[in-house]
């Protein structure tokens, strides 16, 4: 995907794999486990989505990480322009 760097474009490229009404199922599974440059690809992911509805699910799957740094980085998160509400 255009504009993201390697992780992120082929974290990209397989989640466009997956079908639309199991995504943010999809991404919440990745988020729960997510290292760091996998967050970092999915935050990536979010503020470049083509769509509100690709954003939408995108941030739903996000709000399942489990690590208390990225649940706080997160929550920081919806106080800036980055989350879309």
């Amino acid at each position: 995907a255009a504009g993201l760097p390697a992780n992120a474009g082929a974290l990209a490229a397989a989640i466009q794999a997956i079908h639309p009404d199991v995504l943010d199922k999809a991404i919440c599974l990745t988020a729960m486990s997510a290292s760091d440059a996998t967050y970092s690809a999915l935050l990536q992911m979010y503020a470049l989505a083509a769509s509100n509805t690709v954003s939408s699910r995108v941030l739903s799957g996000l709000t399942c990480v489990l690590d208390p740094a990225k649940i706080q980085d997160l929550l920081t998160r919806t106080a800036t322009p980055f989350i879309k509400l």
